[in-house]
């Protein structure tokens, strides 16, 4: 989970192969990214585990915090 902070956040979700922004856990890694209203790029968090981990997409609550739509076929820690 990735608190939103504010109104007009944009978040970008998926997968990658390798390392954004530290270590990757091998295979496909998930990733949520947050960028600010004027585009400027605020947190990514990318987790996995050592088979294949993907975010399909996001969704927020009424308090403002995102939850990633994933697919992972290991064990994912909170």
């Amino acid at each position: 989970m990735l608190p939103a902070h504010g109104l007009g956040n944009v978040y970008l979700a998926g997968y990658t192969t390798g390392s954004l922004d530290g270590p990757s856990a091998r295979g496909d890694d998930a990733f949520v990214t947050r960028f600010k209203a004027a585009g400027v790029l605020h947190c990514r968090r990318q987790f996995g585990t050592a088979p294949v981990d993907m975010v399909y997409g996001v969704s927020s609550d009424g308090t403002g915090n995102v939850y990633p739509s994933d697919y992972a076929t290991g064990s994912l820690a909170a």
